[in-house]
């Protein structure tokens, strides 16, 4: 068998089996590093299809760099899972309200009762009207006053005790004035009549007096237990 000279892998023989070679062909095996043309011929067809394999391999190859390459991947945003929710907003704090100012019942002025000496509740209402403006601190007064002229002149004599307790209201009671009427009620039945029917209520009424009147009402009510009758007689 014939080897060509570049190592390639070997082609077959021209010599038949059990023939013999020609002198030209030892010749040419013998001393020439050339293949025959039969060999040369074959061995060109066998790098054709050799060459066209190597192409497929460097193809190959270069595929593998091509993937081997790291890919570029522009990062796209992500869209929001359904079901997500935002936090919720925390809501800013209210404004805090402003402190109420200190109550003052000692500011106004005395009540005009010149109204409530004609009207249908003149008899009533005129001299009950000069006792309160002695009685009473302006403020409180002045509010009951309002009052009473308002149901004269709608015929309404009936009303002193709804504007009493309309002028209480406008008392500023104090810790002292309180007690005094935890100790009335501690030791007396509560009254049936008038505006003074709890603690809390009498305790506005006190708080409502001048200081000369309070003294006044205060020991009226240490000695007795007509509530009633020593706010009454106190402007007298």
């Amino acid at each position: 068998m014939a080897l060509a000279a570049n190592c390639r892998p070997g082609l077959p023989s021209e010599v038949p089996l059990g023939g013999t070679e020609s002198p030209i062909d030892a010749e040419s095996s013998g001393g020439s590093s050339r293949a025959p043309d039969g060999a040369r011929s074959a061995a060109s067809d066998f790098e054709g299809e050799g060459g066209a394999s190597d192409e497929a391999e460097a193809a190959g190859e270069e595929k593998e760099d091509d993937a081997s390459e790291p890919l570029e991947i522009t990062a796209t945003p992500s869209a929001p899972v359904p079901g997500d929710k935002k936090k919720p907003e925390i809501p800013a704090a209210a404004p805090t309200a402003a402190a109420a100012p200190p109550c003052d019942d000692s500011n106004g002025t005395e009540p005009s009762c010149g109204e409530l000496q004609s009207g249908a509740c003149r008899s009533v209402f005129g001299p009950l009207c000069e006792q309160l403006g002695d009685a009473l601190k302006p403020k409180v007064a002045t509010a009951i006053v309002q009052c009473l002229i308002e149901n004269n002149r709608r015929s309404r004599c009936e009303s002193i005790e709804e504007c009493l307790g309309r002028g209480l209201e406008q008392a500023c009671v104090a810790p002292p004035d309180q007690q005094v009427c935890e100790k009335l009620f501690a030791r007396c039945e509560a009254p049936t009549d008038g505006p003074w029917q709890s603690v809390a209520q009498c305790a506005k009424g006190v708080a409502s007096l001048k200081k000369a009147v309070r003294v006044k009402v205060v020991e009226c009510l240490d000695a007795g237990c007509d509530l009633e009758a020593c706010f009454l007689k106190a402007g007298t």
